[in-house]
């Protein structure tokens, strides 16, 4: 006998429900364990009888773990074909990319080679051009620095024009008239023994006679001359109208042409002495 746990009425051992309230008894484990274990060897029995002959019957809990084992994915594979493809993909690189710049050079080379051909006889041209043309513009551009300034390694005409302004800046006897013209100056070489032989200090056997204008003919006569030391140094001179050749005449100054430059670009005239070497003329 039992008893309901709802109402306590005394049912017999096999009752499923109670009969006074309807308590609906669960069936208890050992019950569930037989009918379960029953229903599983059927099905087993069942499974066996199916499966042809030569082949085995799996177990359903087997056939579930060879199922989640086949369905896993197998990362390990794909991540080798990975590797084993960055790889080939980076040698295919490194292949084509050297034969590219190789073939690169290569094309460049005659190209570099006419280019750098076609620049040098632009240049020549233009040296050319620049020489024909004349000296002015190279002895002016000669006698400053990237700053503006002289430097002693100046032309013909850059040192006339420097030697006019420093004999007129320092009161030379009427250099500074010179310097009045608005045409520029004339520079005519003499190897004139005569002259040379008036002269205390004749340089190197050339005397520099400076005139204030140009277009001169070979009867004008100057009082402006200098001559040049082998030592670039420069003696200046302003010879009287009654010259006479047999006598001697000494420079009113003398100068190096270190200190002529310097005081030049002290005093700030480089920038003058330059717009005035592009209107010399050098008569020889």
């Amino acid at each position: 006998m039992k008893q309901c746990p709802n109402c306590g009425r005394k049912l017999s051992e096999g009752a499923r429900f109670c009969a006074n309230c309807g308590y609906h008894f669960a069936p208890d484990s050992a019950s569930r364990s037989a009918a379960q274990e029953t229903t599983r060897s059927a099905r087993h029995s069942a499974e066996q009888a199916s499966t042809p002959p030569g082949r085995t019957s799996v177990p359903p809990l087997a056939k579930a773990t060879i199922s989640r084992q086949a369905k896993r994915p197998k990362h390990h594979h794909h991540w080798g074909w990975l590797l084993v493809l960055i790889f080939l993909l980076a040698v295919a690189g490194s292949w084509f990319y050297s034969n590219h710049d190789s073939g690169d050079s290569s094309t460049a080379a005659p190209t570099s080679s006419s280019s750098a051909s076609q620049t040098s006889e632009k240049d020549s041209a233009s040296d050319t051009q620049s020489s024909s043309a004349g000296n002015d513009a190279a002895s002016a551009t000669s006698s400053s620095s990237t700053a503006g300034k002289l430097t002693t390694d100046i032309g013909p005409k850059n040192t006339a024009s420097a030697v006019t302004y420093y004999a007129a800046k320092n009161g030379v006897s009427h250099w500074r008239g010179v310097l009045n013209t608005t045409d520029g100056i004339t520079v005519k070489l003499s190897t004139d023994d005569d002259l040379l032989n008036a002269l205390s200090e004749p340089g190197q056997g050339m005397a520099y006679l400076v005139y204030g204008y140009h277009d001169v003919d070979s009867g004008d006569e100057t009082d402006f001359v200098y001559t040049v030391d082998r030592d670039d140094t420069i003696h200046i001179y302003t010879l009287p109208n009654d010259f006479d050749s047999d006598q001697t005449y000494e420079p009113e100054m003398t100068v190096s042409k270190q200190d002529m430059v310097t005081y030049l670009n002290d005093h700030g005239d480089a920038g003058d002495v330059a717009k005035l070497s592009n209107k010399v003329d050098i008569d020889h």
